[in-house]
Order: structure tokens, then sequence, then C-alpha cells
């Protein structure tokens, strides 16, 4: 197999799975497409997919767009650190929602680089991009304590201000990207404030919510991602299930382990190939 543009080039046996990833980007590209023999890959428009080797050689590139480059603004609104991506027409509002002990930076800048180029995406593809933080800044945890959630309650401030203001235009829908226990509070305030879609990662959210919210929501889980709670796969699934028996619209996935490439880890600020 061949990859252009990428990693994952070698030799392969018949029925291997094998894992391809795309060069990084710069400031004014976003991934766009493989091209080549991309028949048998799992997924042509991400960056990272995998294939199962036919009895032929593979030929694949990674292609690019050439985008103007985005630029945050940041502002504070009710003593919180806002940051906002806005184009000129969009289709909808995309709020990420970070980690235990993260913070906004973790999406807009180049400390959480994976997350950067997926909000780089979404703006190039219409969409404007609302960016805090949980109001708890020593353990750094949004309150997924019920509807009366201070977070839930900052959150209308913001929006409502940014609106005032003329950055947002009321009526928009709303979009939800959740990691680890900002999932937790996602699938809360997707539910309370009726959001498009919710996307959660890493964690199942919380259960009770799933008996009753109509939201469409993705699981995107990580198969070795059980240390710290070794029922997380199987809780998760279980509220993917509440909703497909309701014919909610909604999928689950599990990211199996795969290969670590340097050119992708270089990109992360103090990590080295060699290292």
């Amino acid at each position: 197999m061949t990859v252009n543009n990428g990693e994952g080039s070698g030799n392969y046996n018949v029925g291997d799975t094998a894992y391809i990833f795309s060069n990084p980007v710069s400031n004014t590209q976003i991934f766009d497409k493989w091209t080549g023999d991309i028949s048998a890959l799992t997924s042509p428009n991400e960056w990272r997919t995998t294939l199962k080797m036919p009895l032929a050689n593979v030929n694949v590139t990674a292609s690019y767009k050439t985008i103007a480059p985005i630029n945050f603004t940041n502002v504070v609104i009710n003593g919180s650190q806002v940051y906002y991506y806005v184009p000129a027409t969009y289709r909808g509002i995309i709020i990420p929602f970070h980690g235990a002990g993260g913070s906004a930076v973790g999406w807009t800048t180049s400390k959480g680089i994976d997350n950067l180029e997926f909000l780089r995406y979404a703006a190039v593809n219409g969409y404007a991009i609302v960016v805090t933080e949980s109001k708890d800044r020593i353990n750094k945890q949004w309150d997924a304590s019920g509807v009366a959630s201070v977070d839930i309650a900052n959150i209308d401030v913001i929006i409502s201000s940014l609106q005032t203001s003329g950055i947002l235009t009321a009526g928009k829908p709303f979009y939800g990207v959740g990691m680890s226990q900002g999932s937790g509070f996602l699938s809360l305030i997707s539910y309370v404030k009726n959001y498009k879609a919710a996307a959660l990662y890493c964690l199942g959210g919380i259960d009770q919510v799933f008996n009753i919210t109509t939201v469409p929501t993705i699981w995107n889980m990580a198969k070795m991602d059980i240390t710290e709670d070794p029922n997380r796969l199987v809780t998760a699934n279980a509220n993917y299930q509440k909703l497909q028996a309701r014919t909610i619209p909604s999928s689950y996935y599990v990211n199996e382990p795969s290969p670590i490439f340097p050119n992708r880890l270089t990109i992360v600020p103090g990590i080295a190939a060699s290292g």
C-alpha cells in the first residue's frame, strides 16, 4: 500500500487491517478526501481511516482544500472566556464542551490541534462556532446537576449577549460536541435547550437523560478507554439502545487502537518525532 500525503504505506497481507492518516494541515488548509484506490476505505472522507487489504496493490492520496485563515475572536462575557467565529452566512451554531480539567483554549489553539482542525472544518462548511469553558475554574468541570445548572445559565447569558450585539442571529439551531466529562454535560444541555444534534466522545452521558431526550446523538467511544470506568462502553451503548428503541436518529462508534504515527504527534507542541 502506498499513501501519498500521509502515513500508512507498507506491505500487508490480504485481509490485514491497515490504518492510514493524512499529513497535518496548515492554517490555510482543511482535509478534503482520499483519492485513488478508495473502494476499500472505511471512510474515504475522513483524514484517519482504515481498510481491509485486498488482493491488489492500493495507492491513495490525501487531498486538501485551501481556505482563508480562520481566526477566533476572544471576549469575556459574564466572567467567562469566550471564543467565537461566525461566517458571513451559516446554517447553525456548534458549541464544544471540554473534558474535566480543560478550558476554551483546548479547542481554539494548537494545544488541542485535532479539536481545532474539527472546528475549522465545521466553519468552512457553514457553521458558526462558540467556545467557552465551565464556570468552575478550580476543578474545571461542568455543572451537570440538572436544569438549574450554573453552566446552562451561563451559556444562556453568553448566547443572549452575542445575539444582542448582532454577532449571532436568533433562531439558528444549536449543535453540541462534548469530550469526556463535557459529554455528560452536553447530554443534559442538549435536552434542556433542544439542540439539533449532539456528538458525545469517550463518555456515555447522563443515563436518565436518555430515557426522555429526543435529541439525535452520536457516540464516539474508544475501545481501550476503560481504566477510569471499565463499564464505560457498556453504559454508552445502553444509552444508544434507548434512542434506537424510540426510533430517534442515533449512531454508536468504537474507535479501535491504531498505530502511532510520528508525523501526527509532532504537530502537538512539545512532542518530537524522536521521543
